[in-house]
C-alpha cells in the first residue's frame, strides 16, 4: 500500500492512465474513487486508489494498493516520482519515524524535506513548512548531540595506536595514523578479556 500527499489538485483519469502505466496493468483493471465511495466502484479493479481532497497547503490525499497478483510494484518513491512528473505537482511521502517530516518528490526530479502539520482550525487543513530550514534544523541537532557521543566513547576506549583493530579489519598499524581517531582505540575492557576457561576473574583490588 502507498500513501501520497499531492501539492496541487489532481484529475482522476491522469492518475489512472499514470497507474496503468507504472503497475503494467491494463485501464479496466485500475479504480481511482473518492475514499467515500462505496457503489461505483470497479470492484474487479486489481490496482485502486482512494483520494480525499483537502485543504490548505496539500490538495490531494491518496491511497494506492496493488494486489498480490500484480507483478509490477514499483518503490514509493519511484511511483511518487511517476505522480509528480505527470501530474506536474509535487508529491510528498512518509520518511523516517517522524509523521510530520516527509519526503517531496519534486517534478523535475530533486527530492527535498518538508514539514507537514495538520490544523486543528477548521477548514485550515495541512499546512507545509519551509524545507531548506528544516533541513538546517536537523543537521543542527545532530551535531549538537556529537561532543557528548565522542567524550562518551573515549571514555569507554583507550588508545593502542590501532593495533587491535588492524588484527581484525586488514590495513597496518602504520596505515591507522592517517585514519579517523576512533579507529586508534579499543575498548578499556574488551569482551572476555577477564574470562578463563569460562570463569570471570575477580576485578582487581
Amino acid at each position: 500500500m502507498y500513501g501520497f500527499m499531492l501539492a496541487g489538485a489532481a484529475d482522476r483519469g491522469v492518475v489512472a492512465g499514470t497507474l496503468s502505466e507504472a503497475f503494467r496493468v491494463p485501464m479496466h483493471l485500475v479504480d481511482v474513487s473518492p475514499e467515500s465511495e462505496m457503489e461505483c466502484r470497479n470492484w474487479d479493479a486489481t490496482v485502486t486508489c482512494e483520494y480525499e481532497v483537502a485543504q490548505g497547503d496539500i490538495g490531494w490525499l491518496l491511497t494506492v494498493y496493488g494486489a498480490e497478483e500484480v507483478t509490477s510494484q514499483p518503490g514509493e518513491e519511484e511511483l511518487a516520482g511517476i505522480l509528480a512528473r505527470r501530474l506536474d505537482t509535487p508529491v510528498l511521502i512518509s520518511w523516517g519515524t517522524l509523521p510530520w517530516i516527509r519526503k517531496v518528490v519534486l517534478p523535475e526530479g530533486k527530492p527535498t524535506f518538508a514539514r507537514v502539520e495538520e490544523s486543528d482550525d477548521e477548514g485550515a487543513g495541512y499546512r507545509v513548512y519551509a524545507t531548506e530550514t528544516l533541513a538546517a534544523e536537523a543537521r543542527g541537532a545532530v551535531s549538537a548531540v556529537l561532543p557528548a557521543l565522542d567524550a562518551r566513547f573515549r571514555d569507554l576506549t583507550v588508545d593502542d595506536g590501532g593495533s587491535e583493530l588492524a588484527t581484525v579489519v586488514g590495513p597496518t598499524v602504520q596505515d591507522l595514523p592517517a585514519a579517523p581517531w576512533y579507529w586508534r582505540r579499543r575498548p578499556a575492557r574488551p569482551p572476555g578479556r577477564d574470562v578463563v576457561c569460562g570463569v570471570r576473574n575477580a576485578p582487581p583490588t
